[in-house]
């Protein structure tokens, strides 16, 4: 542990470095604890009145998100901004392909940009960490176009690191569970529209709501893929939970409601790619 904690010290003053050069920046917050933690970084290496937050918000990302990233901002003190994004108006991204997130972070960064250029700052950063590129991720093509930083990547720093460090800072949600925009639940090329990501929305707080941390419900048109913990699958069974969970679900236009024996896992919807 001690190794952890002195290899983590040392990256986070790594990205203090990164953070100092830039004078003035934007982060783009989610909600999340990676981009929490950036902001966090930022604000006590730049000051507060240098740095600013803007949320992206349309109809892909969850409400608890844009709640949480409202309602950390608000406790550093910190300006935000909520930034409306047109997602769901790119027949592209409608589409579905396996690029789909190419085209989101195009969309959203360039809004931010914009942004940006209005209020007088040029550096924009997102929080993407080292292990973020372990997985399928066409997004970083977007983001290495627009030249947004990823200053957390560049620190080297990972996952555990991030929570060890947002929890030693005091971040209350250290330990947030990971989540990414509710179209990653819906198998490529098969469409998406606001009714679908609504109901994946209602879906998946509902069963959060049962007490499970991890959910992704995928949307196989008729078939709803519930992906849980494996350490908690055995919940699902207990009392009538998983009655409960398929009677909703199946209010919200599901027919068939499953679950996944490999339980929750990154990017599962990837492995129907060729190479993946």
């Amino acid at each position: 542990m001690k190794s952890v904690e002195i290899l983590s010290d040392k990256k986070q003053q790594a990205l203090k470095s990164i953070i100092k050069k830039y004078n003035k920046c934007i982060i783009a917050l989610s909600g999340g604890i990676d981009s929490s933690f950036l902001l966090y970084t930022a604000v006590s290496t730049l000051g507060k009145s240098n740095v600013v937050a803007v949320t992206a918000k349309s109809p892909v990302h969850a409400e608890y998100q844009i709640n949480n990233a409202v309602n950390f901002a608000k406790k550093l003190g910190v300006k935000h901004k909520i930034v409306e994004t047109s997602e769901m108006n790119d027949p592209i991204f409608l589409s579905n392909p396996p690029d789909r997130c190419y085209y989101c972070k195009k969309i959203i960064f360039s809004a931010v940009l914009k942004y940006g250029r209005n209020a007088g700052i040029s550096v924009i950063c997102e929080g993407s960490n080292v292990d973020d590129t372990n997985d399928y991720r066409p997004g970083f093509k977007a983001v290495k176009e627009l030249d947004i930083k990823s200053p957390l990547k560049e620190a080297g720093l990972n996952k555990n690191e991030i929570r060890y460090l947002a929890k030693i800072a005091g971040i209350e949600h250290w330990d947030l569970p990971s989540s990414a925009c509710l179209a990653s639940r819906i198998p490529y090329n098969l469409e998406i529209t606001k009714e679908k990501l609504q109901r994946i929305e209602n879906a998946e707080q509902f069963i959060k709501n049962k007490g499970f941390t991890q959910v992704r419900v995928r949307d196989h048109n008729d078939i709803a893929r519930i992906e849980l913990l494996k350490k908690e699958t055995n919940n699902f069974f207990s009392n009538n939970t998983a009655g409960e969970i398929s009677g909703y679900l199946k209010k919200l236009g599901w027919k068939y409601i499953t679950i996944d024996l490999d339980g929750y896992r990154t990017g599962s919807l990837n492995l129907a790619i060729k190479g993946n």
